[in-house]
């Protein structure tokens, strides 16, 4: 197994970015049709954003519109690329007015650009690794749709990179960057692949949900639900903090889907 240098891991995000549960959160779209507590949803995601600003400078709540249930997954709706963002149009159809607000709230960071049809992203589908970004093409994320992200990204002096999806939801479903050259996988849901120009080291997560996971400059989070991965990364030098999601989960959600994180400038961050 590849050992993980963390030399150059990401830094933290300046600021988060996120949105409450909604009310109707229990109708969110999800693959298996398990029962989910709202109540305890919010107490979850509490934590969460109680997490980030015990790591990030500030968090702020972004409104949503009313009757959205998949809202709280805010990472879908926009992609931060350094100086630039691009405002998604998301693959599923009821979510696509999840953009609405978003604009406004990213125009205080960045320049904003937004995403016509036929293109279809998700921003779950982007991952950002050093001065790349790998991009998941989904049942929710076509080519258009990452033209369109290439396009912006090149504003910012990245390069992007298609990674077809066969399985699972989204690209960041099955793997997160740990640093600039190191991935985290679900080897049950993809297998290591060439990128042009990237030397990468790929490590399994013992379990599925152990895929998706947020790394700051000294600090991994790691879901609560997967012990075994926060264990492994432990042993490989990592700080590890965990946090309970687990109703978040069931709507097909991870850790990095709860927030929309700013980089410092000059800097990345996942």
């Amino acid at each position: 197994m590849n050992s993980i240098d963390i030399s150059n891991p990401p830094l933290c995000p300046v600021h988060c970015l996120v949105r409450e549960v909604p009310d109707g959160f229990a109708d969110c779209l999800r693959e298996d049709p398990v029962n989910i507590d709202l109540e305890s949803a919010r107490v979850q995601h509490q934590n969460y954003v109680d997490l980030l600003k015990r790591h990030v400078d500030k968090v702020t709540y972004v409104p949503s519109p009313e009757g959205l249930p998949d809202s709280v997954y805010i990472e879908d709706v926009a992609v931060i690329t350094g100086e630039h963002a691009l405002v998604t149009r998301p693959g599923a159809p009821s979510r696509v007015l999840e953009t609405q607000g978003i604009e406004d709230a990213l125009s205080v960071f960045c320049k904003v650009h937004t995403t016509q049809a036929p293109a279809s992203i998700d921003g779950g589908d982007v991952m950002r690794i050093g001065n790349h970004l790998l991009v998941g093409l989904s049942t929710r994320t076509n080519e258009a749709g990452f033209k369109r992200l290439e396009e912006i990204a090149r504003l910012d002096g990245l390069t992007s990179h298609a990674v077809p999806i066969h399985e699972g939801l989204h690209l960041k479903s099955a793997m997160t960057a740990l640093d600039d050259k190191t991935i985290i996988y679900d080897a049950a849901a993809l297998s290591p692949v060439k990128i042009a120009g990237l030397n990468l080291n790929w490590i399994a997560a013992p379990e599925p949900l152990g895929a998706n996971v947020l790394a700051f400059a000294s600090v991994t989070i790691v879901s609560e639900d997967a012990p075994k991965t926060a264990q492994l990364l432990r042993d490989k030098g990592h700080r590890v903090e965990h946090v309970k999601v687990t109703e978040l989960h069931k709507g097909d959600g991870a850790l990095t889907c709860l927030s929309l994180r700013i980089p410092a400038p000059n800097a990345w961050s996942v």
